[in-house]
Formats: C-alpha cells, sequence, structure tokens
C-alpha cells in the first residue's frame, strides 16, 4: 500500500472569517425575530378570537332586542286595530251626532 501524501489545509482567506461571524450574527437576530414575530402572531390570533366572541355576543343581543320590538310592534298594531274598530261602532251607535268643541 502506498502512503497518502499528507495534504496541508488552504488557509481561509482574510475576510472569510469575519464573514462567517456576520453571517453567524445575523442568523442569531433573524432567529429571534422570527421568534418574536411567532409571539405577537399569536397574540394577534388570540385577540381577533376575543373580538369576534364579542361581536358575535353583541348582534345576538340586538337579535333579541329586535324580536322585543317586533312583538311590541305587533301589539301596537293590534290595539289600534282593536282601538280603531271600537271607535267606528261607537260613532256608528251614536249616530255620528258627537259634537267637536270647534
Amino acid at each position: 500500500m502506498a502512503g497518502r501524501k499528507k495534504v496541508s489545509p488552504v488557509p481561509p482567506p482574510d475576510g472569510a472569517r469575519a464573514f462567517a461571524v456576520v453571517v453567524e450574527q445575523l442568523r442569531g437576530e433573524f432567529k429571534v425575530f422570527g421568534e418574536a414575530l411567532g409571539g405577537l402572531r399569536q397574540q394577534v390570533t388570540e385577540e381577533i378570537g376575543g373580538l369576534r366572541q364579542e361581536m358575535n355576543d353583541r348582534f345576538g343581543e340586538v337579535k333579541r332586542d329586535l324580536g322585543e320590538v317586533k312583538v311590541d310592534l305587533a301589539l301596537v298594531k293590534s290595539a289600534a286595530t282593536t282601538h280603531t274598530r271600537e271607535l267606528r261602532e261607537i260613532r256608528s251607535a251614536l249616530g255620528n251626532k258627537v259634537e267637536r268643541g270647534e
């Protein structure tokens, strides 16, 4: 077996080590930024969920209130119709002889 030649390592260029340090520093900063961004995304998602629930609750209240208003309006309509009918009956019974204070 023939012996291998030992190759001495080629020294890196002067700026290569400095470039590697800068790249590694940037990589670390980007990692921290990404983690912070992920935390912010989670916080915004939670707040949107809370706002969505609050809006759904408020729409439910409005829906209930509108239902009550519809019922009340139906009662007013019924009362107006009944009173109008009763007034007609009274007028016809009196023969429209009601004097107005004119």
